[in-house]
């Protein structure tokens, strides 16, 4: 592995899959800081579209594209990351891990990973391992996950979670009667500029908006393991703060120095 700076941490509010095809602010967001962050040996992946009993890693060398998301334009089901899977990527992981996790050969790359990647890493020239997001677990659980990963940051490793802020599709699309979704976002956005990290995990019991804001929380357990791969000595820059289709927000998170 090459030995380079501390490789930084993304969040990513990744939206509709429609951003796999479409060219907009946020997608455009994506190249930039893709083109910022330099050379990097291999990506580790938090998607919340792989939300499973117990926790996993990817093991097929070369991933299945998994298109788990309908009525979308054709474009969308053609499109492929070729970006392969590599068995020294794998083993780190699962070592940081202190082997909670087991390898598994049934998922791939589903769009909370390409839908991203393609923008950041359009070249899918860079090894790339995904890691499933525990239903059986609570914040605390995924906010450890990312402590754990935490060291691969040193070995040119870029660790990126997959979801929103804010996601509730049984609303999506209708004008809501308060502005809960952006004060939710708003709140967490506060909450991570001065580094509450016990705040954060106490949202899902805590925050009155929490079961709108997440009424499944596979959007936001990534968010946390990916604030529980990062220090207090890691700069913090927020992008994309933006709601779309009325409940879900962009919002986006980057720990660490980028160039």
């Amino acid at each position: 592995m090459t030995q380079q700076k501390r490789m930084p941490v993304l969040f990513i509010g990744h939206g509709s899959p429609m951003n796999i095809i479409e060219k907009n602010k946020w997608t455009e967001s994506w190249r930039a800081l893709g083109e910022k962050i330099g050379k990097v040996d291999g990506i580790v992946m938090l998607s919340a579209h792989w939300y499973t009993d117990g926790t996993f890693v990817t093991e097929e060398h070369n991933p299945k594209m998994i298109y788990d998301m309908y009525g979308f334009p054709v474009e969308i089901y053609e499109y492929v990351y070729p970006a392969i899977n590599a068995e020294a990527i794998r083993d780190l992981t699962l070592e940081s891990l202190d082997h909670i996790a087991e390898p598994n050969h049934e998922w791939g790359y589903d769009h909370g990973n390409y839908g991203v990647l393609s923008h950041l890493f359009p070249d899918a020239n860079i090894p790339v391992l995904q890691v499933s997001i525990n239903r059986n677990e609570s914040s605390q659980y995924h906010y450890e996950i990312g402590q754990k990963l935490k060291q691969l940051r040193d070995k040119n490793i870029l660790i990126i979670a997959s979801g929103n802020i804010v996601h509730n599709l049984r609303r999506i699309m209708q004008p809501q009667a308060t502005p809960w979704a952006k004060n939710f976002d708003h709140d967490v956005a506060e909450l991570t500029k001065a580094r509450d990290i016990a705040g954060l995990i106490a949202l899902e019991k805590t925050h009155p908006d929490f079961k709108l804001a997440a009424p499944m929380p596979d959007h936001f357990y990534p968010f946390l393991s990916a604030l529980g791969a990062t220090d207090d000595s890691d700069e913090l820059t927020i992008i994309n703060q933006d709601v779309t289709l009325e409940t879900l927000t962009m919002t986006s998170y980057i720990w660490g120095k980028i160039h």
